[in-house]
């Protein structure tokens, strides 16, 4: 299960996302829609470990993973 939590990322010059939160299951299919191409992109990002988020944070299963490296996964 991956948990994200009251996430907010900025571009330093507006907010592309602002307390976002939701849960992933362990297996299954998700999609990524926004209106915005740079915000479907922040998301992407996020999950990839590219991005570090301004505030909240992601959990996978029991671990809160923030500020991970971008060479390491998110889940096993």
């Amino acid at each position: 299960m991956l948990k994200v939590s009251h996430i907010t990322m900025t571009n330093k010059q507006r907010y592309l996302l602002t307390d976002v939160s939701f849960v992933l299951p362990a297996h299954g299919f998700c999609a990524i829609t926004a209106k915005e191409k740079e915000t479907e992109k922040a998301i992407s990002y996020l999950l990839a470990g590219m991005k570090q988020a301004d505030a909240g944070f992601l959990q996978c299963d029991e671990t809160k993973v923030t500020k991970k490296p971008v060479s390491h996964k998110l889940c096993d």
